[in-house]
């Protein structure tokens, strides 16, 4: 919570479509953090077990090409 209301105050979560949070290492109460999050995003947050801080941690890069249809998120990387 202290990044994000870092992030806040600092304007970085305003014009952003979409926030997806990886793994939460640590806490047993990932659905109520990420239940505050979407409370205070102005913009939908999807969560995914893809990346994080354990296994199996994908890469994702920032700016990844991703869209959302159906209240889905669906992404792609684009690979080198």
């Amino acid at each position: 919570m202290r990044f994000w209301n870092q992030w806040e105050q600092s304007g970085t979560l305003a014009g952003l479509r979409a926030i997806v949070i990886g793994q939460l290492v640590g806490t047993s109460e990932r659905h109520e953090i990420l239940t505050q999050f979407a409370r205070r995003s102005p913009c939908p947050v999807y969560a995914s077990d893809l990346f994080g801080h354990e296994s199996p941690s994908y890469a994702l890069g920032q700016g990844a090409r991703a869209r959302i249809a159906d209240g889905k998120l669906h992404w792609a990387i684009d690979q080198i």
